[in-house]
C-alpha cells in the first residue's frame, strides 16, 4: 500500500496539484487523502468495500491507470483482513476469559450476600413489626381524641339574617375586553423541490432542527454542511438499524449534503416530521446524494 501511496503522491506534485485542491476535485477528505499517500490501510478498517473506488477517483485525477495497482491492491487488502481477523480472534477470546472471571467473582460475592441477609432477617422481622404497631396504636388514639372532642362541643345558634342596605351592596362589575386570538403556532414541514432537493421550513423562532437518518441497509456515509464535511458524524460504514442525528441552527446553516454509498431504503426524519422521499429515488440500489435546504419559519414571516 505504501508504493500505491507514494506513487499517487508524486504524481500529484508532478500535477502541480496540493491535498485541498485533490480533496476538491474528487470530494475525498484531506484526512482519507493523507492515509492513501502514507499506505496507512488501519485507517480504512470500516472503509475497505469503498477503498478501491476512493483510489480509483485519486487515479483519474492524476492520470495513473487505475488497472495497474489493481493487483497489488487487491493483495494488500486479502493481506491485512487476514491479520485483522487474527487479531480479532485473539481479543475475542481475551474478553471472554475477563467474563468467566468476572461472574464467578460475582457470583461468591451473592452468596456472601445470601448468607449475612439470613443472619438478619429474624431482627428486620421483628423491627417492621413493632413499627406498624405503633403506627396502628397513633392512628387509633388520634380518632378517639377528635371523636370525644366533637361530642364534647356545643351546637351553635343560627346566625341572624341580615338584609343588605345600599351602601352594603357590590357595585356593576367593570366590562373586561377579551384578549386577542393567539397567533398560530408555526408548523414544520419539509417540501421536495426536486428528487434529491427538500426545503425545510415552518420552524418556530427558536426552535432547534434535528435530522435523523435511520440506516436500513450497510452503507458508507458522509454529510457536508455548507460546502464543509463533518468529522462528527464521521465517514465511514454505518451498519443496518444503526441510527444518528445532526442538530441545525435554522439560523446559521443553509445546506445539509449527505452522500450514501446505497441508498436503497434509507430513512429520514426533521425532529417528528418524517420525509417523504420521492419515488424515483427511494429504491436507487447505489450511491446518491441527497440535499436538505433550511427554507424559512413559516409562509408568513417570508412575506
Amino acid at each position: 500500500m505504501k508504493e500505491i501511496g507514494e506513487l499517487l503522491k508524486q504524481k500529484r506534485l508532478e500535477k502541480g496539484y496540493t491535498i485541498d485542491e485533490v480533496s476538491d476535485k474528487t470530494r475525498l477528505s484531506i484526512p482519507h487523502i493523507k492515509a492513501i499517500e502514507a499506505g496507512n490501510v488501519d485507517y480504512f478498517k470500516n472503509d475497505l468495500p469503498y477503498l478501491r473506488y476512493f483510489l480509483r477517483s485519486y487515479c483519474e485525477l492524476v492520470d495513473v491507470d487505475f488497472d495497474s495497482i489493481k493487483d497489488q491492491l487487491q493483495d494488500v487488502v486479502e493481506e491485512y483482513t487476514h491479520t485483522f481477523s487474527i487479531k480479532s480472534m485473539e481479543e475475542h477470546k481475551k474478553i471472554e476469559e475477563h467474563v468467566r472471571t468476572h461472574n464467578a467473582e460475582q457470583k461468591k460475592t451473592q452468596k456472601s450476600k445470601k448468607r449475612k441477609s439470613r443472619q438478619h432477617i429474624d431482627f428486620s422481622l421483628i423491627s417492621f413489626l413493632t413499627i406498624v404497631i405503633i403506627v396502628i396504636a397513633s392512628v387509633i388514639f388520634v380518632a378517639g381524641f377528635f371523636i370525644l372532642r366533637n361530642m364534647q362541643t356545643p351546637l351553635q345558634p343560627n346566625p341572624p339574617i341580615v338584609t343588605p342596605t345600599p351602601s352594603d351592596q357590590v357595585p356593576d362589575p367593570v366590562p373586561v375586553e377579551p384578549e386577542p386570538d393567539p397567533e398560530p403556532e408555526a408548523t414544520l414541514n419539509v417540501s421536495a423541490k426536486d428528487a434529491t432537493t427538500y426545503v425545510i421550513s415552518g420552524y418556530g423562532d427558536a426552535e432547534e432542527l434535528t435530522l435523523t437518518v435511520e440506516f436500513v441497509p450497510r452503507a458508507w456515509f458522509q454529510a457536508t454542511k455548507d460546502g464543509v464535511v463533518l468529522s462528527d458524524p464521521a465517514a465511514k460504514i454505518y451498519e443496518s438499524g444503526e441510527t444518528l442525528q445532526l442538530k441545525l441552527n435554522p439560523s446559521v446553516d443553509k445546506v445539509l449534503d449527505l452522500r450514501i454509498g446505497y441508498f436503497a431504503g434509507m430513512k429520514f426524519k426533521v425532529n417528528d416530521v418524517e420525509v417523504k422521499l420521492d419515488d424515483s429515488i427511494a429504491n436507487t440500489p447505489g450511491s446518491l446524494t441527497i440535499s436538505f435546504e433550511i427554507g424559512g419559519k413559516s409562509s408568513e414571516s417570508a412575506e
